[in-house]
Parts: C-alpha cells; sequence; structure tokens
C-alpha cells in the first residue's frame, strides 16, 4: 500500500490512525450530525508543484495516483458510515491552484476558503435541519 514517507509509517497503520481518530470523534458526537471534510493541498491540485515535490523526494509519481490519499479517507469514511466532503473537486475547478493557497502550498488563501466555505454551506444545510 506504500509508506507515510515523512514519517515511516506504511499507509495502512496511518489508514488504522485516522479510523481510531474518526471512532473517537463519532463517540464524542453522540447524534449530532458529523462531517469529515477532506482538505488538500495545492500539491493535490498542481502537477507542475507536485512533480517537483516528489522529484524532490525522489519518489516515483506513477506510484503515488492524484486522488489516492483523499480516495483513502473516503473508503474510511465509508465503511463507517460517515458523511464526508473532498474539497479537491471544488478548488479544482475554482481557479489555478496559486491563487486558492497561500505562500506555503498547505493553507488556503482568501478565495480558497470562500470556496470551501460555498461547498461545506451547501452540504450542511441539509444535514443541520
Amino acid at each position: 500500500m506504500g509508506r507515510d514517507v515523512r514519517r515511516s509509517r506504511s499507509v495502512a497503520t496511518w489508514l488504522q490512525d485516522l479510523a481510531g481518530t474518526l471512532r473517537t470523534l463519532q463517540r464524542d458526537v453522540g447524534e449530532r450530525p458529523l462531517l469529515v471534510v477532506i482538505l488538500p493541498t495545492q500539491f493535490h491540485l498542481d502537477g507542475e508543484l507536485r512533480a517537483k515535490v516528489l522529484a524532490e523526494m525522489q519518489l516515483d509519481p506513477a506510484l503515488l495516483r492524484l486522488g489516492s490519499a483523499q480516495q483513502h479517507v473516503l473508503d474510511v469514511c465509508s465503511r463507517m458510515g460517515l458523511a464526508s466532503l473532498d474539497a479537491t473537486a471544488f478548488l479544482n475547478t475554482a481557479g489555478t491552484p496559486s491563487d486558492l493557497y497561500n505562500s506555503d502550498h498547505i493553507h488556503l488563501s482568501v478565495r480558497g476558503n470562500q470556496v470551501v466555505a460555498k461547498a461545506l454551506a451547501e452540504r450542511l444545510s441539509p444535514m443541520l435541519r
């Protein structure tokens, strides 16, 4: 399945940890609605930046399919019966990645936050009725 290169953990271990964290959240929120939101970094939207970072890390892009991280999280949520929202698609269609992120390529810019807020409002509205 691969490894979390920065921490030398297998992806399977990372996903088990995620599932444990989500179980704790489920317990803590009780009957209240819970929505897991996946916020990609600029790395997940900008092919040029992605290629540069993977080259620096000496990783083969063919082995790290774009969108696979988000899909793993969505799969965990699905197995656990949790509502989820992957903001990748909304951000992908909202403009150039450099307009959606701050210079650190991780944190959303004002525009990026506006895009995600709109998607969240649309998704949460029926859940909160």
